[in-house]
């Protein structure tokens, strides 16, 4: 992922865990470049967990590490629920959104 990707993935992020200050008109855009932007963090989320799911795997196998796989998937899990938020808030700040 490159820096302005990772930089916008992180303001998409902030937005989404503080919902409150950042509203419709912060940095949430229920425009078509806010959308597409969720789009792009998306896909790049489902291409990063490709790889957490890699290093989960050896961790519980390979260096026999479970307790570690577990945590990893914890987290990765819980970057999910962000997203997944976000993308709910968003949804909500669309035009025609409830």
């Amino acid at each position: 992922m490159s820096a302005p990707a990772v930089r916008q993935s992180r303001q998409v992020r902030t937005a989404g865990k503080q919902p409150s200050e950042a509203g419709c008109s912060g940095s949430l855009r229920p425009d078509a470049a806010g959308r597409q932007l969720m789009a792009e963090t998306t896909a790049e989320f489902q291409a990063v967990n490709g790889v957490v799911r890699g290093l989960e795997a050896g961790l519980a196998g390979r260096l026999r590490r479970p307790d570690l796989a577990a945590l990893l998937r914890a987290s990765q899990d819980g970057e999910r629920d962000v997203l997944r938020f976000t993308l709910v808030l968003q949804s909500c700040c669309a035009p025609g959104g409830s």
